[in-house]
């Protein structure tokens, strides 16, 4: 159990190194082009590495209507992340990846925050919950038990001063976009 609730704590660490523009080992992120500066051909995520080969840029747009340009994967002992955006201010959307042996009954017990909403037809085990704001914008977050031993995390976390009730329309399509990513 300990295991589960450290996997799902070492993902949210990744997530938040990737959201403050460093990179695994630490070193400041270089700053972003300006809008003015012209952009380099668009690369598919999948080059990134990591957990970000499971998803491509038209699929995620497909299913919640948001272009994003650019990937960065990190990986922390066995989770993996993946952090797809278009620059700094836009939204993002993080997917984290954690092995795992716990079944469905410990994933309900150490893993499922406080306050989440259960969610069915999504893996052995899952939930949504909305996220307050925190250093970025409010956030909605979809996390499951795979029935391939797997904990995955996905956030949509919206720029500052997005009103949280703009998200909740996200809550379906990030199941939606779960199920595509990891199909039973």
């Amino acid at each position: 159990m300990a295991k589960v609730a450290r996997a799902r704590v070492l993902a949210v660490v990744a997530v938040y190194v990737l959201l403050a523009g460093c990179d695994a080992g630490g070193k400041a992120a270089p700053p972003a082009p300006s809008p003015s500066a012209s952009r380099a051909p668009e690369r598919p995520a999948a080059l990134a590495g990591g957990v970000c080969q499971l998803w491509d840029y038209p699929m995620v747009e497909g299913v919640l209507g948001v272009r994003f340009t650019v990937a960065v994967a990190t990986q922390l002992d066995t989770t993996q992340t993946c952090l797809i955006q278009v620059d700094a201010s836009d939204p993002s959307l993080a997917l984290s990846a954690s092995p795992t042996r716990a079944d469905a009954d410990v994933y309900a017990k150490t893993v499922v925050p406080k306050g989440a909403t259960a969610v069915t037809g999504l893996g052995k085990a899952a939930y949504r919950i909305a996220v307050p704001p925190a250093g970025a914008g409010p956030a909605v977050e979809v996390g499951w038990l795979s029935p391939k031993g797997w904990l995955y995390v996905l956030r949509y976390t919206a720029p500052a001063g997005t009103p949280p009730a703009d998200l909740a329309p996200l809550g379906d399509k990030l199941v939606e976009l779960g199920k595509r990513l990891d199909p039973a």
